[in-house]
């Protein structure tokens, strides 16, 4: 019965990610009624981190980066401008990074210091809005008239973030573990197989945002997915974690040495 919730939910996850990219409207309006259930939120939500973790996707999902999305996707003036701006692509930079390191402080107060170091490293590897010294985008809203937003994070970026993500899970919740291994795999499933592995950012967020509300507002998960016997093991969660950091400082150091030499070749 697991098998078949699991792969019912990620069958949901996939059509999810389908409508938003389809209709931005849609995926605006859907934005507003996940905030709509603030009022059932206190009797699932429990502890700081959750509400945070909640709030600091739900909220600038809707008034940022769904608002921005119409913006250009209508190639809409006036007062709409403001939401064409660069400033909104530095802002979901920003909200997509706190998500990361919102995780790596709990790993690390949690004790786990190796997945926690990773996270930092994937914050610092998740791309600036251009890279340094050219005006190549490494951010941006794509030209499809989809109102996609694009992140040139890379395919390693994305399978590194899933390891991590699933790492912090298996310490912090076990009783997590399945449904966040479904709700990541939707977002890395869905991009690659639609060779776009730069919206894994925008699909990651837009599912969290609703995994996130299905939790908050609802006991469905507890009673399905989260129904398992949450068995963990310290020294796996030790190994995994070193070699999440492992595998990113190697990341870390390919793409700085990359960057470093396609910054001499161009002054060459």
């Amino acid at each position: 019965m697991l098998i078949a919730y699991a792969l019912g939910y990620l069958a949901i996850l996939i059509a999810f990610a389908i409508v938003i990219r389809r209709s931005v409207w849609l995926s605006f309006a859907l934005a507003l009624g996940a905030l709509a259930t603030a009022p059932l939120w206190a009797d699932n939500l429990d502890g700081w981190f959750r509400w945070l973790k909640t709030l600091s996707v739900l909220i600038p999902m809707a008034f940022l980066i769904g608002l921005a999305r119409i913006a250009h996707h209508d190639d809409r003036g006036g007062p709409w401008r403001i939401m064409r701006g660069d400033w909104v692509l530095w802002a979901f930079y920003a909200m997509f990074g706190l998500n990361i390191i919102e995780a790596s402080v709990k790993d690390i107060a949690l004790g786990n210091t190796f997945n926690g170091a990773a996270g930092f490293i994937l914050a610092i590897l998740l791309p600036a809005v251009m890279y340094p010294g050219t005006s190549q985008r490494n951010w941006g809203f794509a030209s499809d008239n989809r109102g996609d937003v694009f992140c040139m994070s890379g395919l390693a970026w994305n399978i590194a973030y899933v390891s991590w993500n699933l790492a912090f899970v298996y310490n912090e919740n076990p009783s997590y573990f399945i449904s966040s291994a479904v709700l990541l795999s939707a977002a890395l499933l869905y991009t690659t197989a639609i060779g776009k592995p730069e919206l894994f950012g925008m699909i990651r967020v837009f599912t969290l945002a609703f995994h996130l509300t299905l939790r908050a507002a609802t006991d469905w998960l507890p009673q399905t997915l989260d129904d398992a016997n949450a068995v963990t093991d310290p020294q796996i969660g030790l190994i995994w974690g070193a070699v999440n950091l492992m595998g990113l400082m190697a990341l870390l150091v390919y793409r700085v040495s990359t960057e470093s030499g396609r910054m001499r070749s161009s002054a060459a």
